[in-house]
């Protein structure tokens, strides 16, 4: 199985003038933070900056008024900042994103800032892929970067997406190093006072459970709140939900979040009943994020993908990471009627 890997390849449209304000979307539900449920307690950040949102500002002031309403659909939905190994905490890029929500912050003590940290090495053995650090001090080094800009700040952090759960292309050795980057960067993420940390599980159309629960333990869960589910797959919300209770009973009951920016569809299945990940036709955005979930153990719905970046040059789309302005319209458009938008319906 090829991994996919996107939101985070190329930075697109970095040099377009920012747009004027940054918002914050109210929780749904919220209920108390840390030592509970890290991802409730307060707003969610939206950042300003999207792809998303610097698209539909461009097609509002070239008047097109329609698209420009669609693709703010995703600009301002709370969803996940991805940042890899070449956005050292001390760039640009990434103190301005801080910097942005440290304002929202200032008018909201209780601000949430989610984001995605995918940087370790050797990332994926096939398949298109952001470079990942050079060695495991480098990778160690990135992650205290992170956690001193985090320093006091309510951030939610989701490690490593498809790390584990594509581990297994790794030789021994290189399998064993990335358990014990996962368990450094879990530990000391998690050391920081405000900060809830959840490593990536993949999904449950991809490895046994045992399997994964066996790699979780490996990876240092124990040092985090819990475990990502769907972050880069279409499943639908309720097979998801079944696999992440079944792996946290594997866990000692670790709770769990589950992506659901864009499987409001569900997967597109090939001829073989297999799960088609490299822009799919025929999707759409899933649920919503929200609180408001079918499990205590289940801390949040939530978009860790960003809708309408490519998955690669594959049905039409342009390079991996790259912003496709007809494929994110496309997934608005297709959630008329779809099974599980805007909130989850299936049942357990």
């Amino acid at each position: 199985m090829l991994v996919r890997r996107k939101r985070f390849a190329t930075r697109v449209l970095a040099g377009v003038a920012a747009l004027a304000l940054s918002a914050t979307v109210a929780v749904p539900g919220a209920r108390a933070a840390q030592p509970g449920n890290p991802m409730a307690g307060g707003p969610w950040y939206v950042d300003s900056q999207t792809a998303a949102a610097q698209a539909a500002q461009a097609d509002e002031q070239a008047g097109e008024t329609a698209s420009a309403s669609l693709l703010a659909r995703i600009a301002q939905t709370p969803q996940s900042k991805w940042f890899i190994a070449a956005d050292a905490a001390g760039n640009p890029y990434v103190t301005n994103f801080f910097a942005r929500a440290r304002a929202a912050i200032a008018q909201d003590a209780a601000t949430i800032t989610v984001i995605t940290l995918h940087g370790l090495p050797d990332q994926v053995c096939s398949g298109q892929n952001a470079p990942g650090a050079g060695s495991s001090q480098q990778y160690e080094n990135w992650i205290n970067g992170y956690a001193q800009l985090i320093a006091s700040m309510r951030v939610d952090v989701f490690l490593e997406p498809d790390a584990l759960a594509a581990s297994s292309c790794l030789s021994p050795s290189l399998r064993a190093q990335r358990l014990e980057l996962m368990s450094y960067a879990a530990r000391t993420l998690s050391a920081l006072g405000h900060t809830g940390v959840y490593e990536d599980a993949g999904a449950g159309d991809w490895r046994p459970l045992k399997t994964m629960a066996a790699l979780l333990r490996g990876a240092g869960v124990r040092y985090a709140r819990g475990f990502s589910l769907n972050t880069t797959h279409y499943d639908w919300t309720g097979n998801e939900v079944l696999y992440g209770r079944r792996l946290s009973r594997l866990l000692g009951g670790k709770h769990f979040v589950v992506n659901t920016a864009f499987n409001g569809r569900g997967p597109q299945l090939d001829a073989h009943g297999g799960h088609l990940w490299c822009n799919p036709i025929g999707r759409s955005l899933g649920p919503l994020p929200t609180l408001r979930t079918p499990s205590p153990l289940v801390d949040a719905f939530f978009w860790l993908g960003n809708p309408g970046l490519s998955d690669g040059t594959c049905n039409g789309g342009p390079e991996v990471g790259l912003f496709w302005p007809k494929w994110a319209l496309a997934l608005v458009r297709d959630t008329a009627g779809a099974r599980d938008f805007p909130t989850y319906r299936g049942g357990l």
